[in-house]
């Protein structure tokens, strides 16, 4: 055996490895849109306090959406700005985690984030999607992996909130707003402020109604008004806000 051979062919392909890598592919494909959207699911107890969110629909296509919620770093690479619009076109499937890419960043780079908008990893944080050297990551420059509050967006403009208002006695109330995407600016409705009411329900008539199509019931009022309640059902309504 020559194994002057061997042991150049052995120092050639490490030098290989070293400058392109294991691997010249990620684990992103990409994330197609969601049919629809609820905050709720149907069977199990939700509860909320005045001035909630109580019930969100949205009727689909839609996507979430990233905002970073502080400034934060990646070793090697240049600030990111509390505020900046984080987008998941791509996403990890074996783990549920979502890329993240940015106008305002590297457009061959994606961070890696749990759906809550966590990062994943502090070890794997970001991840080359694109490019010749798809297989580099890197770290975060702290510990602190909460970088991303999500928000929804809603493309055909179908959803619709409702608001809990608190109740008097045995009077509970309710507002209800059409859904406004938060950072594409798509429609000009406000949201209800507190006092607006649109919709209210008298404990005395029972403890299930129907708001909007959802089918709701009251499991509790508690003294400072937090509300339980579970949605038990749904139906199409043509009902225009």
């Amino acid at each position: 055996m020559n194994y002057k051979k061997v042991i150049l062919f052995a120092g050639v392909l490490i030098l290989v490895v070293l400058q392109f890598g294991c691997s010249t592919t990620t684990p992103a494909v990409p994330y197609p849109l969601l049919d629809g959207y609820t905050n709720y699911t149907i069977g199990e107890e939700k509860t909320v306090t005045v001035g909630d969110r109580a019930i969100l629909k949205l009727n689909g296509p839609t996507r979430r959406l990233y905002v970073a919620v502080r400034n934060f770093s990646l070793d090697g690479l240049p600030l990111i700005h509390a505020g900046s619009i984080w987008h998941p076109y791509y996403w990890y499937p074996e783990k549920n985690a979502l890329f993240l890419t940015s106008q305002v960043f590297h457009p061959q780079l994606a961070i890696l984030v749990k759906q809550d908008g966590t990062i994943f990893s502090k070890q794997n944080a970001a991840y080359q999607i694109a490019g010749l050297k798809t297989y580099r990551r890197w770290s975060l420059a702290d510990d602190n992996l909460r970088c991303f509050k999500p928000y929804m967006w809603d493309a055909q403009g179908g959803g619709f909130s409702i608001y809990y208002l608190g109740h008097k006695d045995n009077i509970l109330r309710f507002s209800i707003a059409k859904y406004i995407d938060p950072f594409v600016g798509k429609y000009s409705s406000s949201r209800e402020k507190l006092g607006d009411i649109e919709y209210n329900h008298n404990l005395n008539d029972g403890k299930i109604f129907t708001i909007r199509g959802i089918r709701i019931q009251i499991d509790k009022l508690d003294s400072d008004g937090t509300l339980h309640f579970i949605v038990i059902g749904e139906k199409e309504t043509n009902e225009v806000l």
